[in-house]
C-alpha cells in the first residue's frame, strides 16, 4: 500500500495529523457542501417532477443512493489508504487513463461550479443593493455596480477564508453556512403564513407523469446531494476514522438536508403553484424586509458553499501537478507551501474574472452539469467496488478451474475432495463481510445511472434545438 495525497503510508495509524476534524466539524462541513443554491430551487424542481409525490420519491431514491455511496467511498478510502477520490480509482481499478480522466472532469465541473456560484452571488448582491438603494435598478451603469461589488466581496469576504491551508479551519464556513440556510428555511415558513394563496388551483399530490421532466429532475436532484469529492477528503481529514460514525454522520446530514428541501418545496409550491420560478426568492416581493433578510442569508449560504468548493479543487489541481511532473507524494506534500497559496490565487481569480468580464449563462447548461455531477457522485464508487470485487471473484473461479481439471486427470475421489475443498473456501477478499452488500447496491446503482444517463441524452437530443437557440 503506497502513499496517498498527504505522504501518509497508513493514514488509519498515522499518529501525525495535519488538520483532526472533529464529528461535529465534519457534519457541518458536509451540510456546507449540499446546502446553497439546491435550496432556493427546490420548489421548481417539485413544480416540474409532475407534483408532490414524484418529488418526494426522487428525493428518497436519491437520498438512499447518496447515503450508500458515501459510506462505500469511505470504506474504500480505509481499503486503499487513499485520501483523494481519484487515489481510490487508480488503487481500485489500476488504470492510470480513467483516473486522468476523471480528475480533467473533477477540475474541469468545478471550475463551471465556481462560475455559476459566483453568478448566482453576483444575482443576490444586485438585488440586496437595489432594496438598500445602493444601486439605481434604471442605472444604466448597474451592471457594473453589480460586478464591482461582486470584486469586493471575493476580495475581503471569500478569499480571506482560502488563506488557511488546515481544513479544521473550514468547519467555521459550515457554521455559517448551515446557519444562513436555516434562516432562508424559516424565512420561507413566515411567509407561507402571511402570503395569499394562489386562488381556484388544486396543487394535489400527483398531477402529471413525464419521463422527460423525471429525467430532468434526477440529475438536479443528485447535483443537490452531491458532496462526494468533499466528503472523501472530510472523512480522511478526521481526527478518528470508523466507519460507524462516519455513517451516523451520513445520515444525520442527509436527513437535515431532505427536512429543509421538502420543507422549502412544498411550502412555495403551494403558495405559488404553476408561476414558480426556479429561485423561490424571485416570486417574492423584493421591498420585504424578510424577503432582504432572506436574501442575505442566502448570500451567506453560497459565499461560503463557494469557499468548501475552492478548498476541494484545490487537491485536485496539486494532485494534477504532481502527476504530470511525477512528483511523489511524500516530496509534493512537504513542499505544498508557496505553491498552495499560487494556485489558490490563480485558480480562483481566473473563475472571478471569467465571471464578471464574460458573464457567462447556465441556464441552457445546468442540466448537462447536472449528469456531469451525477457521473461523479454514482460512477465513481460503482467502478471501484465493480473492479475490487471481481479481481479476487476471477482469481476463485480460476482456483476452480484448475482443480476441476486436475480432478479429471487424476480421479473422481480426488476430484470430489478438490472441489469440495476449494468451494467450501472463503474468496480471497480484501475487505469486510459488508462488501457483498455494498457491490450490490453499487452494482444496481451503477447499471442504473448507466440506463438513465442513456435515456436522457436520448432526451436531450430531442431538445438540441432548444438549446442551441438559448446559447
Amino acid at each position: 500500500m503506497g502513499e496517498n495525497f498527504l505522504g501518509q503510508e497508513d493514514s488509519l495509524n498515522d499518529k501525525h495529523k495535519i488538520t483532526g476534524i472533529k464529528p461535529y466539524g465534519a457534519v457541518f462541513m458536509m451540510i456546507n457542501a449540499i446546502y446553497g443554491a439546491g435550496l432556493v430551487a427546490q420548489p421548481y424542481m417539485l413544480l416540474i417532477s409532475g407534483g408532490i409525490l414524484p418529488y418526494v420519491v426522487i428525493q428518497l431514491i436519491v437520498q438512499v443512493l447518496a447515503i450508500v455511496t458515501l459510506v462505500a467511498l469511505a470504506f474504500l478510502a480505509d481499503l486503499k489508504n487513499s485520501f483523494l477520490p481519484q487515489e481510490i480509482l487508480l488503487s481500485a481499478t489500476a488504470i492510470p487513463t480513467l483516473t486522468y480522466v476523471y480528475l480533467a472532469l473533477m477540475i474541469s465541473e468545478g471550475f463551471c461550479t465556481l462560475l455559476w456560484f459566483l453568478t448566482l452571488i453576483g444575482d443576490q448582491i444586485q438585488r440586496i443593493a437595489e432594496f438598500s438603494s445602493v444601486l439605481d435598478i434604471n442605472d444604466g451603469n448597474i451592471v457594473t455596480g453589480r460586478n464591482l461589488a461582486l470584486l469586493l466581496v471575493c476580495v475581503f469576504v471569500i478569499y480571506p477564508f482560502l488563506i488557511p491551508k488546515s481544513l479544521k479551519f473550514q468547519t467555521l464556513p459550515g457554521i455559517l453556512s448551515t446557519m444562513g440556510s436555516i434562516v432562508v428555511v424559516l424565512i420561507v415558513i413566515v411567509m407561507f403564513k402571511s402570503s395569499d394563496r394562489i386562488q381556484n388551483w388544486d396543487p394535489g399530490y400527483f398531477q402529471t407523469f413525464s419521463w422527460w421532466p423525471f429525467l430532468k429532475v434526477f440529475p438536479m436532484m443528485i447535483y443537490a446531494y452531491d458532496c462526494h469529492p468533499t466528503a472523501v477528503v472530510v472523512y480522511c481529514s478526521m481526527e478518528r476514522r470508523n466507519i460507524l460514525q462516519w455513517s451516523f454522520i451520513v445520515i444525520l446530514v442527509s436527513f437535515a438536508a431532505s427536512i429543509g428541501f421538502t420543507t422549502v418545496a412544498v411550502l412555495g409550491y403551494l403558495t405559488f403553484g404553476p408561476h414558480l420560478k426556479d429561485d423561490i426568492l424571485f416570486n417574492y416581493d423584493d421591498t420585504n424586509i424578510f424577503v432582504f433578510l432572506a436574501r442575505l442569508a442566502l448570500l451567506v449560504s453560497l459565499t461560503m458553499s463557494l469557499i468548501n468548493r475552492v478548498v476541494t479543487d484545490r487537491f485536485n489541481i496539486e494532485d494534477f501537478y504532481r502527476r504530470m511532473l511525477g512528483i511523489d507524494n511524500q516530496t509534493g506534500s512537504d513542499t505544498w507551501t508557496l505553491r498552495f497559496h499560487i494556485q489558490t490565487f490563480i485558480w480562483f481569480s481566473s473563475a472571478v474574472v471569467v465571471s464578471i468580464f464574460f458573464a457567462p449563462r447556465f441556464d441552457s447548461l445546468s442540466f448537462l452539469l447536472a449528469i456531469t455531477k451525477s457521473i461523479i457522485a454514482l460512477w465513481l464508487p460503482g467502478i471501484c467496488l465493480l473492479f475490487i470485487h471481481c479481481k479476487p471473484l476471477a482469481k476463485y473461479q480460476s482456483k476452480k478451474k484448475e482443480a476441476f481439471l486436475q480432478s479429471r486427470e487424476e480421479s473422481m475421489l480426488l476430484a470430489s475432495s478438490q472441489v469440495y475443498k476449494i468451494w467450501s473456501e472463503e474468496p480471497d477478499i480484501e475487505s469486510l463481510s459488508t462488501e457483498r452488500c455494498s457491490n450490490m447496491l453499487l452494482a444496481t446503482g451503477f447499471c442504473f445511472m448507466t440506463v438513465f444517463i442513456i435515456v436522457a441524452l436520448i432526451c436531450l437530443a430531442g431538445e438540441t434545438e432548444l438549446i442551441l437557440g438559448k446559447l
